[in-house]
């Protein structure tokens, strides 16, 4: 069944009562702790996995809209936990015991599914590589869990349109982790603890004209130069890391990008660099000076101050303390 099909099932199913009951929803009594309406399935009041594999044990419509398992005490959701039932939105969150999801649990739903949101649960692991069996998949919300490293082309499916990481305690990111997103939208990575961004962490093929990259109050204090190859996002927001260099072979090609990005569909492009540490100095500041009139360049880059408040235009060589001969590129230290 299609997705239009299913909803129009949900639909006609509402409209009709039997017993005082919804024709849509399974038998009330079979299906407790959980509750049936025109949204979907909520099981707020499941205290246990067991409660859930009783619940959806019941006869009746399997197809609905949507599942709700919010601040449970349910530790685990493993393959036959659904049974039968198919759901075009999964909504698992604040359950501060669910440490085990399995991908397999959402079998009967992958033709149908479009939004898996699963924040503010307590995982440490989750199957990447394994969204690419959801056709239909245009969000995954992975936030406030225990994740501490995403790896290497982690990300693979057709649709995604949103992924949300954040504030998940990630410290590392893996080559192309994201590349493999054609149609990726947003990438939230607010609140991790990355301080390192290797090579092509973020490197994104996204063919999106207005893809947003969070990543602020993220602890990042190193940058390869390779980390942002190949991406040109519509909006890159770095504010509140550690950043105390902003080297030329780090943040030249990319705003070079992002510049000829928002003279190609005049957009406001945006990379806010707003309250990191800048130190002004040394050379590998220099490079900013020559460029600090372009109107273009000054449109891009925003909120860059250094850490004792001066703008870019209140420096000079000799107030960065670039002395003839020094390079004037060089990689974040």
């Amino acid at each position: 069944m299609g997705f239009p099909q299913l909803v129009a099932v949900l639909v006609c199913g509402l409209v009709v009562a039997t017993h005082g009951q919804s024709f849509g929803c399974p038998d009330a009594d079979a299906l407790r702790p959980c509750l049936c309406d025109m949204d979907g399935i909520s099981c707020g009041k499941a205290n246990s996995t067991q409660d859930l594999r009783r619940a959806f044990n019941s006869t009746g419509l399997k197809e609905h809209r949507g599942l709700w398992i919010v601040r449970t005490s349910v530790g685990s959701f493993p393959e036959d936990v659904l049974g039968d039932f198919v759901f075009a939105e999964i909504h698992l969150n604040f359950n501060s015991n669910l440490t085990s999801f399995s991908i397999d649990s959402l079998n009967n739903s992958r033709p149908f599914l479009r939004n898996i949101n699963l924040y503010g649960n307590a995982l440490s692991t989750f199957e990447f590589h394994r969204i690419n069996q959801f056709p239909k998949l245009t969000v995954l919300n992975l936030g406030k869990n225990r994740l501490d490293a995403i790896p290497n082309w982690a990300f693979s499916n057709p649709q995604l349109r949103k992924l949300i990481l954040a504030g998940n305690p990630i410290r590392s990111l893996g080559v192309r982790a994201f590349a493999a997103l054609p149609k990726l939208e947003m990438l939230n990575l607010e609140g991790t603890r990355i301080t390192n961004l290797g090579d092509f962490a973020l490197t994104l093929y996204s063919s999106y004209p207005k893809l947003t990259v969070q990543l602020k109050e993220s602890n990042v204090f190193n940058i390869s130069n390779l980390a942002f190859a190949n991406s040109s996002p519509f909006s890159l927001t770095l504010t509140r890391n550690n950043l105390t260099t902003f080297p030329q072979d780090v943040f030249g090609p990319l705003l070079t990008s992002m510049r000829n990005h928002a003279l190609r569909t005049n957009n406001s492009i945006v990379l806010d660099v707003t309250g990191n540490p800048f130190t002004c100095r040394g050379c590998s500041f220099g490079w900013l000076l020559s460029r600090r009139y372009d109107p273009v360049f000054q449109h891009v880059l925003h909120g860059f101050r250094c850490a004792d408040r001066r703008t870019l235009m209140d420096l000079t060589m000799s107030r960065i303390q670039c002395l003839p001969g020094r390079p004037a590129a060089g990689r974040v230290n």
